[in-house]
């Protein structure tokens, strides 16, 4: 059977169905916007205006909430310095993001360090008389010290916060000091919390001078709900909430296992799937990274058993999802929410949606809001009409031979490009018009065009337009003459339309040549 002909975007039916649809749905929130005016000052009353109160999380139904949105993905600095199958994140006081990664040497690793927005900045893994081998786990204590666990090095390494070795932690756990540390994490006090899987499948609690306080757990194999309370099978991470209770990640029994400050054995939240990573906010939410589900779960810190709040997350290779996700730490703050995205090679941010302050009250006449709506409205609407436009070199090509440089740029807000496509065209003059004033080149992390281009089978320039296509809010428009980017379009829900198209859309003559 022959292939069938891959249309842009914006010729399929969908699109004008789509299009009419929108127009309905504006036209409906206008009209019931100025109905609201309407009735306001029909009721014209003196008010006293109350405190408004803090956002809350929305309900989506009841017992649920909205999971977090995807922000943006962390992929490592240049060329080999992209991350490799990062394992776990950890926020500094300072707010710097600390991951572990490995390297494609066998027995090489490292951490990277970032700003709270992403932007690479160093990578470190010396220490005395070698490098990390592989680590697994990371933790900031409260001087911005760096403490690494390396599985393969039996060991936690100790930096500075710029990542200068300090030294190696010496347990105090006996007469042989062995351990294997997976897991790290520390609480207000600066205790450390360290899961060991050497010889019993335990956690140590570390003192702030490193003397060792008391330790709990012992290893046991579950083959049903209930099974060895307060034992552990390869547990993987540890979290303390605000009231010091001590939440162990119990990997391989399946479950998140919940201790006193002391450790004395309290409950046991059934958790789906591989519980790795988890964290405890202030809101006393518990999070747990499923491996195998590839998502991550948000659950009340004392639901024993019963459905998440919300989950969020999906297998795949888009931003924003997940492949064998591994660690998760959040920001000072707790609205950002950073995942290593092990399979995937970087790490995902989500945040929560930031709550409003509360209101100072004050007695007004009537409330603005009717009035603002509406005008608010009309503004953002004509703001996402000028969309940006992501155009490739074959497009552009086709511009300059019927002499649409002006008629271009008159239709988009913004016209980005590829820098060498732009190194190509910038000096191209329509009359009085210099392409280079109009185009915008781009440059994209090289993590983020790879994973592109190996998701959709992209050249490299399509790969670079896609992935920082995907990275705006507005709708972005994709002007090309490939039909691989037009089948991309569709599947990332981008509007997308060839030369042609653009002809006849905007009703251009495709008669005048060079």
């Amino acid at each position: 059977m022959a292939n069938l002909k891959i249309l842009p975007t914006m010729a399929t039916a969908e699109y004008f169905r789509a299009k009419r649809r929108n127009r309905i749905i504006i036209l409906v929130l206008l009209t019931a916007c100025l109905l609201a005016v309407g009735i306001k000052f029909s009721s014209f009353v003196t008010v006293k205006a109350q405190p408004l109160p803090l956002a809350t999380d929305p309900a989506t139904k009841k017992g649920t909430i909205d999971p977090p949105g995807f922000l943006f993905v962390m992929t490592g600095g240049p060329n080999d310095l992209a991350l490799n199958k990062p394992l776990d994140v950890a926020v500094a006081p300072n707010g710097d993001v600390y991951v572990t990664s490995g390297t494609k040497k066998y027995n090489k690793g490292r951490v990277e360090v970032f700003s709270p927005n992403g932007d690479y900045k160093f990578s470190f893994s010396d220490i005395k008389g070698g490098t990390l081998r592989a680590p697994v786990s990371i933790a900031v204590n409260g001087a911005g010290n760096v403490y690494v666990a390396d599985i393969r090095g039996k060991a936690v390494y100790v930096f500075s916060g710029a990542g200068k070795y300090l030294s190696t932690f010496q347990p105090d756990i006996g007469s042989d000091g062995k351990w294997n540390p997976v897991g790290l994490t520390f609480d207000g006090n600066d205790n450390l919390y360290v899961a060991d899987i050497m010889t019993e499948h335990q956690i140590l609690v570390f003192g702030a001078n490193g003397k060792l306080k008391f330790k709990f757990g012992g290893t046991a194999s579950v083959s049903q709900k209930g099974q060895y309370p307060g034992k552990f099978f390869f547990p993987n991470d540890v979290a303390i909430d605000s009231q010091g209770y001590i939440y162990v990640a119990d990997s391989n029994n399946r479950r998140v296992e919940v201790f006193s400050a002391g450790g004395k054995y309290m409950y046991t939240i059934e958790t789906a799937g591989l519980p790795r990573g988890i964290f405890v906010d202030k809101k006393d939410r518990l999070y747990v990274v499923d491996a195998l589900g590839h998502d991550v779960s948000v659950y009340k810190k004392t639901a024993k058993e019963g459905p998440a709040l919300t989950i969020f997350g999906a297998q795949g290779v888009e931003f924003g999802q997940l492949l064998y996700p591994n660690g998760l730490t959040m920001d000072a703050g707790q609205n950002r929410i950073y995942v290593a995205n092990r399979e995937n090679n970087r790490v995902e941010v989500f945040s929560w949606p930031v709550a409003a302050a509360a209101a100072t009250p004050v007695a007004t006449a009537v409330s603005a809001v009717p009035l603002i709506i509406p005008s608010s409205l009309f503004v953002a609407w004509l703001f996402v009409r000028r969309r940006r436009y992501f155009v490739d070199h074959r497009f552009l090509d086709n511009v300059v031979k019927h002499k649409h440089l002006r008629d271009l740029a008159k239709k988009s807000g913004k016209i980005f490009v590829e820098q060498s496509v732009y190194d190509h065209f910038k000096d191209y003059r329509e009359g009085d018009l210099v392409a280079g004033e109009v185009l915008h080149p781009i440059s994209v992390e090289p993590g983020l065009v790879g994973t592109m281009g190996k998701a959709h089978g992209l050249d490299h320039e399509a790969a670079t337009l896609f992935a920082k296509a995907s990275r705006g809010w507005i709708k972005p428009r994709i002007l090309s003459e490939a039909a691989q980017a037009h089948a991309t379009a569709g599947l990332l829900n981008m509007e997308s339309m060839d030369h042609a198209l653009f002809a006849e859309f905007y009703d251009l003559d495709t008669s005048q040549k060079n």
